[in-house]
């Protein structure tokens, strides 16, 4: 009888501990789950957080991927509501409420969005019906594909976003509702682009775009636009052909560096030129330029087909060609033999390959092949 009653303990006590088993080992597969990822036209785009499932539904981190779609998030604490911003798109969500309002117009969503550790999700479905973005979900890879090519360039800066049209070179920007048209440019996209801004001052922003187009991608655009007051105050777009360095300083000064061709123009954050310079002033010649040093009366100006950095004094119109100041006879030999041979488009020359560090009283230092130089300001 003993043996009877212990026997039916230890089933029941087996039985329990299988059951016990049962039931954690649901949370163990899906903690294991397979990772769900996102791809952009079939091309994997990079995410600060994973999606997710949830009630069956896949939810997708709302700042992350709007933002590879062009579009801006923000969190708007007073009235505890997220707001998204593309251009003729404003949609406000509120955590755990199936009510969003699109446009100005309040509509049901799908479901909910949820926060979860600071991270808002919304459901996959949300930017196929509410932000017109075509997703589709393959379930054998655990894949969300978004079919969308945005004809916008986005950035942002301090909360502030703005976008550009690729193909019309118009340009938005956002003060807390629906973007608003801040003007018309000359810029038109080609191929890889990026697009950055700066803010000046309360009023005032630096946007630029660079555009690196054609095989072998030696074709570069610089557009800069300085907006003030929610308009497109001065612009500037300069070319380059080559494989020179393409990139100038921001500032000289106080002053923003725009070069618009072969003009190098000197403005304040309302976008009004102070100073104007020909290519001809800076360095003598007729080519396009960069700008990588601004200091007192001083300019360091680089003529883009010889890349060899010149000091211009804008008091006196004076130049220095530095290479010639600073380097060996035999590195000089070399750069003015190619210089005369025709061969600064060659893919083997790289101009005096002087990189200006910074001013210290009067001795400006340079970097040539991790060498540092000296120059002594007259």
């Amino acid at each position: 009888m003993k043996n009877t009653k212990s026997f039916k303990f230890f089933l029941a006590f087996t039985l329990m501990l299988s059951a016990t088993g049962a039931i954690l080992q649901p949370q163990a597969n899906a903690s294991s789950s397979p990772r769900i990822s996102i791809t952009i036209n079939n091309i994997d785009a990079t995410l600060s957080h994973d999606p997710m499932k949830r009630s069956g539904r896949v939810y997708v981190p709302l700042r992350d991927l709007g933002a590879l779609l062009s579009l801006h998030t923000s969190w708007n604490p007073n009235t505890k509501s997220i707001q998204v911003l593309g251009v003729g798109q404003e949609i406000v969500l509120r955590p755990n409420d199936s009510k969003a309002m699109v446009n100005g117009k309040n509509i049901k969503i799908d479901a909910p969005p949820i926060v979860k550790q600071g991270v808002t999700y919304v459901p996959l479905q949300l930017f196929a019906s509410v932000l017109k973005v075509p997703l589709t979900w393959n379930a054998k890879t655990n894949t969300v594909n978004a079919n969308y090519t945005s004809p916008y360039l986005y950035t942002s800066v301090q909360g502030t976003p703005f976008w550009f049209h690729k193909k019309d070179g118009t340009l938005y920007m956002s003060t807390g509702s629906k973007p608003l048209t801040v003007g018309k440019t000359s810029m038109d996209i080609k191929e890889i682009s990026t697009f950055t801004a700066a803010k000046l001052d309360a009023k005032s922003y630096l946007l630029q775009i660079h555009d690196n187009y054609g095989e072998p991608h030696i074709n570069d655009v610089v557009f800069r636009a300085i907006v003030h007051k929610e308009k497109l105050a001065l612009s500037s777009k300069v070319s380059y052909w080559g494989h020179h360095n393409h990139e100038s300083i921001e500032k000289a000064g106080d002053l923003i560096v725009m070069i618009d061709g072969k003009t190098l123009k000197l403005a304040d954050a309302k976008g009004t030129v102070k100073a104007s310079y020909q290519a001809k002033d800076l360095f003598g010649e007729e080519d396009n330029f960069t700008v990588e040093g601004a200091f007192d009366e001083y300019l360091l100006v680089r003529p883009y087909q010889k890349g060899t950095l010149q000091l211009l004094n804008t008091k006196t119109k004076e130049f220095v060609l530095l290479y010639k100041e600073l380097l060996s006879d035999q590195d000089k030999k070399i750069i003015d033999t190619m210089i005369n041979d025709g061969a600064t488009g060659d893919s083997d020359y790289a101009g005096d390959r002087l990189s200006f560090v910074k001013k210290e009283g009067k001795t400006l230092y340079f970097n040539r092949n991790e060498n540092s130089l000296t120059y002594q300001l007259k």
